[in-house]
């Protein structure tokens, strides 16, 4: 092999490399609107240090830079490659559901497989029709020598940013990937890009050893109708999955609206009843003042403290605090915990600074705040009498909605009310939700407010 054609067969392979990288970071921006530039470099740097050794190995055994690749080992270099993406979209956004990062580190590698089957179809299409063989010139190992095999790289980008353009405006609009809401949908969603790797490796099969798809009108035939009945039934598949999260969402609003008409029932009752034992209160403060003002002139300091101590407890009762903030949804919530910790003599201090409108519906910021909530209240019940604290704070930090809740860990053999609600919400509005146990139990949501 001559120094020009290694050059060749080099360069072209390194931009193989690099549009694979481009393609896969396009990609994970559109599925999690957001970029991980560190991830980017160290995926960068993964696929340039396996070509080089891949380079360097074929060279220095075979003294052909593209034998490794493109001949000996090219199962072996394509699944360290394809192995590479899939951790990146596992471990560059860890902060997504586990089966929303399978699923699109799988569909990302389905739609580049995609793009470059149907790059050939259409090169096909237009050899048979112009009676050219331009498209077995593009296919030949030769291409990695000679500069034509540049033009081999058009159709596949184009076709695949068509491709990510239309899928950016179906999740903008639609949002089928963003709430991963039920193991019934998640593994419907899994099945689907199983599926169409099944029909890629068959295809690829087809191309890569038994070479028909050139020189068979009927193959290529079989190929674009295949290719037709797999976007309809794609099509079909997002539409069913839209309607079952409808559903879902329909049977949640309806739950939701149950549970928020007794708790508001709940709390005019409470409210009133407050409003009755505020009035005997400012009644009996005279009174009770007189009483004070006796002890301190008669010098019975010990006394007058104690009495003064009384009186702070009474009127720092939880069950005489109905506003916490603006927002009547929190209200409502934080009011009926506090009545229920009251009773079941569980500590339940409250920091709440929110404005009143908050980006969140009424059904996603009830679910939002009870499922920490009732995870904690199962929790403490577990511990001693002496450790019976949950403690809350509700606040606004760097345009961030800000949710934290503190209690007692339990014993190991009790399985708390997961947090996969509170989590799947959470990530539906862009913002995240751990948990930490290193001390006891800390739940933190952190939601933008944009």
């Amino acid at each position: 092999m001559s120094v020009t054609e290694s050059i060749w067969a080099m360069v072209n392979l390194t931009l193989s490399a690099l549009a694979v990288i481009w393609l896969t970071a396009s990609y994970a921006k559109v599925a999690f609107q957001k970029t991980n530039k560190r991830a980017n470099l160290l995926l960068l740097g993964y696929a340039a240090f396996l070509t080089i050794c891949f380079f360097a190995v074929s060279y220095g055994m075979y003294g052909d830079v593209k034998y490794l690749i493109l001949e000996k080992a090219r199962s072996l270099y394509s699944l360290l490659f394809w192995t590479a993406i899939f951790f990146y979209y596992i471990f560059a956004y860890r902060k997504q559901p586990l089966f929303k990062r399978i699923f699109h580190s799988i569909i990302c590698s389905i739609a580049m497989a995609f793009s470059d089957i149907i790059s050939v179809t259409l090169l096909t299409t237009f050899d048979f029709i112009a009676k050219t063989d331009f498209c077995s010139l593009i296919l030949s190992d030769e291409r990695w020598s000679h500069w034509y095999s540049f033009l081999g790289y058009i159709p596949t980008p184009v076709i695949y940013f068509t491709f990510l353009f239309f899928f950016r405006k179906v999740l903008q609009k639609r949002r089928l990937h963003l709430t991963f809401e039920s193991t019934k949908q998640n593994l419907i969603l899994l099945i689907f890009p199983i599926a169409q790797a099944a029909i890629i490796a068959t295809f690829t099969i087809i191309i890569q050893q038994h070479k028909v798809l050139t020189s068979s009108p009927l193959i290529l035939l079989m190929v674009g109708i295949t290719f037709l009945l797999d976007m309809i039934s794609s099509i079909f598949l997002f539409r069913f999955i839209q309607r079952l999260q409808n559903e879902e969402r329909l049977t949640r609003k309806l739950q939701f609206f149950e549970k928020y008409e007794t708790l508001s029932l709940q709390f005019q009752e409470q409210a009133a009843e407050v409003s009755r034992e505020t009035a005997k209160l400012r009644h009996d403060f005279n009174n009770q003042m007189q009483v004070f003002f006796g002890l301190v002139t008669s010098n019975a300091i010990d006394d007058a403290k104690q009495f003064a101590a009384e009186l702070e407890e009474n009127f720092q009762n939880p069950e005489l605090q109905l506003q916490y903030c603006d927002n009547e949804i929190i209200n409502v919530i934080l009011h009926q915990t506090a009545a229920k910790c009251a009773a079941k003599q569980i500590a339940f201090p409250v920091e709440c600074d929110l404005p009143e409108a908050l980006p969140f519906s009424k059904l996603d910021l009830c679910s939002l705040l009870m499922n920490p909530l009732q995870r904690a209240e199962q929790l403490v019940q577990t511990v001693s009498e002496a450790e019976r604290s949950i403690t809350c704070r509700l606040w606004e930090e760097n345009g961030n909605f800000c949710f934290r809740v503190q209690n007692p860990k339990g014993p190991a053999s009790v399985q708390p009310v997961p947090l996969d609600t509170a989590a799947q919400i959470a990530n539906s509005y862009h913002g995240t939700l751990t948990l930490s146990e290193d001390t006891g139990c800390e739940v933190t949501v952190q939601i933008p407010l944009s």
